[in-house]
């Protein structure tokens, strides 16, 4: 008997965070494909730009193996330390928000089983995006979409933007390009031909994601 092949989706690897240009912060991913469960697992180092502390946030969702989110972890370990968890398979979805003062926010909110969870500052999560819309074909594609720390739902249209060269990384590169938009954003997405990003770009209020070589 041979060892099942790994699934070429599961990937691991570091983003260079910044801000108007300058750096603040680097985000750890790993993202594991293991028969009927994935898991998606970031640690991010961010320099808070007002007080110039560091802050140190993580986040883990866990998937069915059709993309579909079952759970949600995310902890701050700055200041105003807290965590929250995110039952999506309950009905409705439930969420905890743990704060140190021992007050706790419990809220339910009715969510299709299929939402995409792209919470704030977590890039790795533009990643599952961009598998689920690979999966449904590409071209454009209507997806719904949830942020959990700001306990907030709403749509995403995600569009192929076709094929660019940018300079990225001291050279320049041939990617795809692949544009969010929600109601009041858009964020701009390069993918290498294994549809792995690398590049993200939120214009408004100009924070980029660079993945390292």
């Amino acid at each position: 008997g041979s060892s099942p092949a790994a699934d070429p989706r599961s990937d691991s690897g570091t983003f260079v965070l910044k801000l108007a240009g300058h750096e603040y912060g680097t985000e750890k991913f790993s993202l594991d494909f293991t028969g009927k469960q994935v898991t998606a697992l970031s640690e991010s180092q961010l320099r808070d730009v007002s007080s110039g502390q560091m802050i140190r946030t993580a986040s883990k969702p866990v998937l069915d193996a059709s993309l579909n989110p079952q759970t949600y972890s995310w902890s701050d370990k700055g200041p105003e330390k807290f965590d929250l968890s995110v039952n999506f398979a309950s009905v409705p979805a439930k969420t905890q928000l743990h704060r140190p003062n021992g007050k706790d926010d419990v809220r339910e909110f009715q969510l299709p089983k299929n939402v995409l969870v792209l919470d704030n500052n977590v890039t790795i999560h533009y990643q599952i995006l961009l598998d689920r819309f690979a999966e449904a074909g590409g071209g454009k594609q209507i997806f719904p979409a949830y942020i959990p720390q700001s306990a907030l739902p709403g749509t995403l249209t995600v569009q192929d933007a076709g094929t660019e060269t940018i300079p990225l990384g001291g050279s320049q590169r041939q990617l795809r390009h692949v544009v969010v938009l929600s109601d009041n954003a858009q964020i701009d997405l390069w993918v290498d031909e294994n549809n792995r990003l690398q590049r993200l770009y939120w214009s408004a209020p100009q924070i980029e994601a660079v993945r390292q070589p």
